[in-house]
This record gives structure tokens, C-alpha cells and sequence, in this order.
């Protein structure tokens, strides 16, 4: 059910946090302070024409501004999220079916990237390090970075230090070989794609006997996998080498915007 009073609340909410006036806000859609007091206490509604304003100042679509039942309602909200997102998906999936499926990569980097930035807690804040492209947040929850360049967005809980007592002398080895000098630069030409023997070799100008023992390796422990014409990451495990890319990268990346640690 609409609720008028909770809809007069996300109103004022919303105009506080552009530090509008109620006079302010109605100069930029053309009626009376008044009116908008109005709104805001729940006495009226505005017509369609203002709600298309305010929903174009306040950046919130209409169903969002207009949805009082769960407002509070965390759950209800990834939901809605979900909601939107999916249905914006499927239309730039049918209108590019052959390269939607790429194209929407940069979509999702966009809309992760737009509620990643709020745990910030200030708004000002927020604005200027989304602004900069490059992001580094620590609180009790864990550990955040962002970064626009370098094309990486990371989230670790510190829940997962907890994890960490069944990682082996075996485990923390096979890392050491993977960030090693070699297997660095062969980590570099591996992707969801086959890559052929023939390009590896190409590409790094090692010894056949060399790269095939790389090979067998990365293999063996599950990193890479044959498919007919040649190799590709695993899903399994795949994941590591860009994480040791990833680290390597946010290593040269001294020049970047550092948000206050956020209050526990």
C-alpha cells in the first residue's frame, strides 16, 4: 500500500541531501515552497510533470521514489536492484545479441562501481574519489579497492582470515611459483579463450622443454586446462593468476585516492 506520509519523508530525505531549501527545491521545478512543504508531510502528492522533475533532480527513477512499502527494508532493495538490473541486461542483450554479452561487462563494472562507493559514508568524499577513479577502503568488514585504469575491483571480507588455517606449505608454494619472474610473464597471455601452444612460445620466447614444464605444472595443479587446440584458465582455480596480476598491478600503483577508514 502507498504510504503518502513515508513517500513526504523520502522526499525531504532526498532534497536534504542536495542541501536544498524547501524554496530552493521549488525555484529548480517551478512551484511554490510551499508545495513542496506540502509533499513532504504528506498532505498531497505532486502531479506526474513534478514527479518527473523530482525524480530527475534527485537521480531515482520513479519506481524507486514511489515505493514506500519497503523503504526500510534491505532485502526488498537488493531486490528491486536486481530488478532493474536484470531487466536492463536482457534489453542490451537483445538489441546486441552478438556482442551484448561483452558489452555488458563494462554495464555491470559501472553499477557495481555506483554502490561500491557509498560504504564511503561522506558524501562529498564519495563524489571526488568516484570522480578520481581509484579507491582504497579498510573497516572492520574488510578490505575494498577500486581502481578505473587498472580495471580492478576487489572486496575481501576479514571473515576470511579466519579461513586461512587449512592453507598448506603446498598452497602458499604454488604461489610463490605462479608470482615468480616465468610464470608472470606466461600468466599474462592466459583467458577464457584457447590459447595455443604456438602462441605461447611466440609470445614469451622460452624453450619448448621450458614452457612444456610450465605447462605440465600449471596443469597438474589445476590453474590451466587442454582443449583440443590448446590451453585456457580452469574455472576452478582460474581465478588466481589474475589475482597475482591484480597485486602486481596495485604494487606499481603508488599514486592513488584514499578514502578515511570508516568508523566501526
Amino acid at each position: 500500500m502507498f504510504d503518502q506520509i513515508i513517500f513526504g519523508e523520502k522526499l525531504k530525505s532526498y532534497r536534504k541531501e542536495l542541501n536544498l531549501t524547501q524554496e530552493e527545491l521549488g525555484e529548480k521545478i517551478g512551484v511554490s515552497g510551499q508545495a513542496v512543504s506540502k509533499w513532504e508531510k504528506g498532505e498531497c502528492l505532486p502531479d506526474c510533470y513534478n514527479l518527473k522533475m523530482l525524480g530527475d533532480l534527485y537521480g531515482v527513477s520513479l519506481d524507486i521514489l514511489l515505493d514506500t512499502e519497503n523503504v526500510s527494508d534491505f532485502a526488498s532493495t537488493i531486490n528491486k536492484i536486481k530488478q532493474i538490473a536484470t531487466e536492463f541486461i536482457w534489453k542490451a542483450h537483445r538489441e546486441t545479441p552478438d556482442i551484448g554479452h561483452v558489452e555488458l561487462g563494462n554495464n555491470l563494472w559501472e553499477m557495481w562501481k555506483s554502490i561500491y562507493y557509498i560504504e564511503i559514508g561522506n558524501r562529498e568524499l564519495q563524489e571526488r574519489e568516484m570522480k578520481h577513479g581509484k579507491n582504497r577502503i579498510m573497516s572492520r568488514y574488510g578490505v575494498k579497492m577500486w581502481d578505473d585504469n587498472g580495471g580492478i575491483a576487489c572486496v575481501v571480507k576479514a571473515a576470511m582470515l579466519d579461513k586461512l588455517d587449512s592453507v598448506t606449505d603446498n598452497d602458499l608454494s604454488l604461489i610463490q611459483t605462479l608470482a615468480s619472474t616465468d610464470y608472470y610473464n606466461l600468466l599474462k597471455l592466459f583467458n577464457c579463450d584457447v590459447v595455443s601452444k604456438e602462441t605461447l612460445l611466440e609470445k614469451t620466447s622460452y624453450e619448448p622443454a621450458k614452457l612444456n614444464e610450465m605447462i605440465v605444472y600449471m596443469t597438474e595443479n589445476h590453474i590451466i586446462e587442454f582443449h583440443k587446440t590448446g590451453y585456457k584458465l580452469t574455472v576452478n582455480r582460474g581465478i588466481i593468476p589474475y589475482m597475482i596480476l591484480a597485486a602486481a598491478y596495485a604494487l606499481t600503483s603508488v599514486n592513488h585516492s584514499t578514502s578515511e577508514y570508516i568508523p566501526s
